[in-house]
């Protein structure tokens, strides 16, 4: 399987996904949380 990453920025991704930027920050700022914890244990 092949896998291939492309760099998109926060007003391709509110684009794309049919959202408003505010939504989308809010939740980018909770996934990163969220990871930043699981880092943690």
């Amino acid at each position: 399987m092949l896998i291939t990453l492309r760099v998109a920025n926060a007003r391709e991704v509110v684009e794309a996904l049919d959202v408003g930027l505010s939504t989308f920050t809010e939740h980018l700022k909770a996934a990163q949380s969220k990871f930043l914890d699981e880092l943690q244990l």
